[in-house]
């Protein structure tokens, strides 16, 4: 039993590449008598790229949200988005104390399409 399925199965693959293999030939060969009688093979379309976009970028940076926010919202008026936003950490001396504080501030990248 096992072995007629294997026959069977081997029988096939062999058909299927003999068939694939005259298709084959017989493209090429009416390919190559379309160009030989001068009538050219149309090449694909092209794809056309849209026009890269111009950017314009500015940098926001506060100590206090309230005062990022109103930076933010004046820029958004201008039609300035943010791309990037991060709050960096400063480590500054307290000379009172003798020792170091924590200083945060608030910094966004904003773009634009160029005008």
């Amino acid at each position: 039993m096992r072995k007629s399925h294997y026959l069977i199965i081997s029988l096939i693959m062999l058909v299927s590449l003999f068939v694939g293999a005259v298709l084959a030939t017989r493209i090429l060969a009416a390919q190559s008598t379309q160009s030989s009688q001068g009538t050219q093979l149309q090449q694909p379309a092209t794809l056309q790229t849209p026009t890269q976009k111009q950017w314009e970028y500015r940098v926001v940076s506060a100590e206090y949200d309230s005062e990022l926010q109103r930076e933010l919202n004046k820029a958004g008026e201008q039609g300035f988005e943010i791309t990037q936003f991060q709050i960096q950490e400063e480590k500054l001396p307290d000379l009172e104390n003798n020792s170091l504080r924590m200083n945060y501030r608030y910094v966004a990248i904003l773009k634009r399409a160029k005008l």
